[in-house]
């Protein structure tokens, strides 16, 4: 039987089938803890994923865009390991899909595996893989890295047909991944109303879609450009009142969820990112950039310790006060005195620099933090809200290294932190190339909000690291696919004129 000739809509069909039985085995292994469901589990996703791999699965990234930001953790066997509900599920069938068709197909644009993004990613991998092998935790390292590979294989390779066919779509993935995070934004502030919007409840009121404000923060911050762009670009007619209408309020919600989040790091990201897009504005070259941090980075050495010293002095500003608004807790950020989540930042921050002095070129491997950062914190440095123990953590006493650099340069090494930031390097330059030379206005616009909201990212990865979870992951990895296929669009087009 040929299965290429089955039409796209019997396909469409198949794969919501697939997902509702996959969904329902799991449901029942959830209530019953039953380990002949697994094997029947596993033996269906290989025949499911098998015959889909024949499917167009453009469609599948939609709904995946929808159901990540409203996807549970559910505990699998009471074995302390969770999987976020449905949207892991949906994941795992489409990274399975498309490894079963690419072995079958082989890959069909090499020109796109060619490209600077692509090939630093590869490099990013091969660190992985070879740090994993010299993990002090192999097993822990083996599962971070095909968490990696899976969130790669699907939000970038796989998603490369989908934006090639039409570069509008990544509009359409942020948009409904907006769509989708409103709702949970009106839930939590409605929770948050019904404790007079205190900002201890903002960690709370998220749950159980997001493990914490910061994350949802972060997200929220990564696609309100794309909601700013299409607000600020609306032509109102009679024909699109209802959409625009909606899309306004929905903008409008997304800054009050950022406000009412209470995350320091989203709100500076933001502020950060509008000075960005006042230089693209202006259209500042390559070399305004590296002037700018070179400038940046030397006032702060030569006034290192003035700097030190006016963060000591700043006591007053507590950002875990209950009281706390958001002028104190803007100002709060430089407090390294007294403020308990700065302090911790700083203790966990030492941690992962003393973990590179001892591994500096292999790391501990990815995903070990976590477990091995315990012996390197200092009784000087220790906070209230200090961890001893992974497996007995308060709740909001969690998390990693809080940053995403330093989080990398413990677990994957001195190679895997420069490939790291390498790969946000060159991104940054793709876009601003695309930005400073498109083809057509649609693309420069496009480019330019989805460089903005990756922008809000890097800047909270010096805060916060999420990319190991799929929520943030998507967002990514999803804007470093548009970059680098409106990129290779664009350099066709510079071709085909000369």
């Amino acid at each position: 039987m040929n299965w290429s000739k089955i039409k796209s809509s019997s396909f469409s069909i198949f794969l919501f089938s697939c997902l509702i039985f996959l969904s329902f085995l799991c449901l029942l292994e959830v209530f019953f803890q039953a380990y002949f469901l697994l094997v029947l589990i596993a033996i269906s996703f290989l025949v499911c994923t098998y015959f889909l791999s024949y499917a167009n699965l453009n469609k599948g990234y939609l709904l995946l865009a929808i159901v990540l930001p409203l996807s549970i953790k559910v505990n699998i066997l009471n074995s302390g390991t969770d999987i976020g509900f449905p949207s892991e599920i949906i994941i795992g069938i489409m990274a399975a899909s498309l490894v079963f068709k690419w072995l079958r197909e082989g890959f069909n644009d090499n020109s796109f595996l060619k490209h600077p993004i692509t090939i630093i990613i590869f490099l990013y991998l091969f660190i992985s893989i070879i740090t994993a092998f010299t993990s002090s935790m192999l097993v822990v390292s083996a599962k971070a890295v095909v968490v990696r590979i899976t969130y790669l294989v699907v939000f970038y390779f796989g998603l490369y047909p989908y934006l090639k066919q039409n570069k509008s779509n990544i509009s359409k993935l942020f948009l409904a991944y907006g769509g989708a995070i409103f709702f949970v934004i009106l839930y939590a502030l409605w929770f948050q109303s019904t404790y007079n919007w205190g900002k201890g409840t903002a960690a709370a009121s998220v749950r159980p879609f997001y493990s914490d404000h910061t994350i949802y923060s972060a997200c929220i911050a990564f696609i309100l450009p794309a909601f700013l762009h299409q607000y600020f670009s609306f032509q109102f007619n009679s024909r699109k009142t209802f959409a625009q209408s909606a899309g306004i309020i929905c903008t409008i919600i997304l800054i009050a969820g950022i406000f009412f989040a209470y995350c320091r790091a989203a709100w500076v990201s933001i502020w950060i990112a509008t000075l960005l897009w006042i230089t693209i504005k202006l259209k500042f070259k390559h070399w305004h950039y590296s002037l700018i941090i070179l400038v940046t980075l030397s006032i702060a050495f030569l006034n290192k310790e003035n700097i030190i010293s006016s963060f000591e002095e700043n006591n007053n500003n507590i950002s875990t006060s209950k009281d706390a608004g958001a002028l104190v807790q803007t100002k709060s950020i430089t407090n390294i005195t007294n403020d308990a989540s700065n302090a911790e930042r700083l203790n966990r921050w030492s941690c992962a620099w003393r973990m590179f002095l001892d591994k500096p070129f292999t790391g501990y491997g990815p995903g070990t933090y976590q477990f091995q950062y315990f012996p390197y914190q200092l009784p000087g440095e220790t906070t209230y809200i200090s961890v001893y123990n992974p497996y007995n953590i308060q709740d909001g006493h969690g998390g990693s290294a809080h940053n995403e650099y330093l989080l990398t340069l413990s677990e994957s090494g001195f190679f895997g932190l420069v490939t790291f930031v390498l790969l946000l390097i060159i991104t940054f330059s793709r876009a601003l190339n695309v930005i400073q030379n498109p083809k057509d206005k649609f693309t420069q616009q496009t480019i330019t909000w989805v460089l903005l909201g990756l922008f809000t990212y890097q800047l909270h990865g010096f805060f916060n690291n999420f990319l190991d979870t799929d929520k943030a992951a998507f967002l990514f990895w999803t804007a470093l696919c548009a970059i680098a296929t409106f990129d290779l669009e664009n350099e066709k087009s510079k071709r085909k004129a000369i």
